[in-house]
């Protein structure tokens, strides 16, 4: 038995217009999760990118908190030169050496760790580090003196700290200050 023709054509074109509205619904259904699993990735992209940003603007103020440490010490060695001591049996040469090392470490944390990586690769990271390191190498060179009292010993290292004191400020602000984007452009 055969059907007519028009109704054939009408059978097929609901068969078509079916097959339309089921092929744009899996497509939408397919949209729908590729969109999904990219803003889940978003998502965990974003978090790592938070924690890292947290990660290094901790790591930038640290670095300004023990260079200030630093500075303080220096400066109650500086008036225990004149006959007072920084505190009774306390050797200003020590404290200001403890200091010191403090800083070392917190110049090396900018560069270590994944979480910290693109603040180590900033020519600004690098320079602040180089000037640092020097000064501190030079301000070890007279712990002796300092230890001794030396009010020129004194005076060096402070001028040595004083010296960078504006580059570790502004190196600081400038990280801390950033826009994420600006800290992690490639």
């Amino acid at each position: 038995m055969s059907r007519p023709a028009g109704r054939r054509g009408a059978l097929l074109g609901r068969t078509l217009r079916l097959g339309s509205l089921l092929l744009a619904g899996a497509g939408s259904l397919l949209f729908l999760a590729l969109f999904i699993l990219s803003s889940r990735d978003l998502d965990r992209q974003q978090q790592s990118f938070g924690h890292a940003a947290t990660t290094e603007a901790w790591v930038v103020h640290q670095l300004a908190i023990q260079f200030q440490k630093l500075q303080r010490v220096l400066a109650l060695a500086q008036t225990g030169a004149g006959g007072t001591a920084t505190a009774p049996g306390t050797d200003p040469a020590a404290a200001v050496a403890i200091q010191a090392d403090l800083l070392w470490s917190r110049i090396d944390l900018l560069t270590s760790g994944p979480e910290v990586g693109t603040l180590g690769a900033l020519p600004e990271t690098r320079e602040v580090q180089a000037a640092l390191r020097h000064a501190l190498e030079r301000l070890e060179h007279l712990l002796p003196a300092i230890g001794r009292g030396e009010p020129a010993a004194i005076a060096e290292a402070g001028a040595l700290l004083a010296a960078q004191e504006d580059a570790v400020g502004r190196y600081a602000q400038d990280m801390l200050h950033r826009a994420p984007k600006a800290v992690r452009a490639d």
